[in-house]
């Protein structure tokens, strides 16, 4: 309980994991919407880009927080 009110431990990192699994339903959700449509090719792009996409922005954020966690423990010796 001391974690969460002193924020000493990060929940973000935990909700990140969540928001790319959404994301990639999202992107091939899209892209199967798009292949229906009518532009298989177009589908296929939207699928691909958006799973890069959401992987890119997913690490991005967790190299953040990693970087934090390796201040936090420099600080700390």
């Amino acid at each position: 309980m001391r974690d969460l009110f002193y924020l000493d431990n990060m929940l973000v990192p935990k909700v990140i994991t969540f928001f790319y699994w959404a994301l990639l339903f999202a992107a091939v959700a899209s892209g199967l919407g798009t292949m229906l449509a009518g532009g298989f090719i177009w589908g296929l792009l939207v699928i691909t880009g958006g799973m890069l996409a959401a992987r890119v922005w997913s690490e991005l954020i967790i190299v953040l927080f990693k970087i934090n966690e390796a201040l936090q423990e420099i600080r700390t010796k």
